[in-house]
């Protein structure tokens, strides 16, 4: 399941705007590994967390039919600069629990905690269908994730 939640205007997440992605992407590319901070040591548990990671995350959808546009639309007034224009908080939440990339490893139970990762959304794009051919396109959303302490 893939989600995105709206930032309140201090860079808080608003629960209230939280929604499911669907269709999920078909696939992501997140890159190199991830940094981690522990964010709780006490007798048998370390819990960690995603840091920051630098360079650009992405999530794909391939082969999407004319339909998803409400989700694409969705997303694209989602991206920093459009959020920014409209007065608002330039971040979104993230959350996802296909990878194991972001969230709480806690070692006493060996499973990881799906988190919400802070981002900001730098561009949504679509690769529209070549002429002739079926109204399918392939749309992907790049972001960088954010420390929740950082102020940009």
């Amino acid at each position: 399941m893939f989600k995105l939640s709206e930032a309140n205007p201090d860079g808080t997440r608003d629960a209230a705007t939280e929604r499911e992605l669907v269709p999920s992407p078909t696939r992501y590319e997140y890159g190199d590994r991830f940094d981690y901070t522990i964010l709780q040591s006490a007798g048998r548990g370390i819990r960690q967390r995603t840091k920051r990671k630098t360079g650009e995350m992405k999530w794909v959808w391939e082969n999407r039919k004319p339909s998803f546009d409400s989700v694409y639309w969705d997303l694209f007034d989602q991206q920093a600069h459009r959020r920014k224009a409209r007065g608002l908080s330039p971040y979104v939440y993230l959350w996802e629990d296909h990878s194991g990339s972001f969230g709480t490893f806690n070692i006493a139970s060996k499973k990881i905690e799906p988190d919400w990762i802070k981002v900001l959304i730098t561009y949504v794009g679509r690769i529209d269908p070549s002429a002739g051919g079926p109204p399918i396109h392939t749309s992907e959303l790049r972001f960088l994730i954010q420390n929740a302490d950082e102020v940009v």
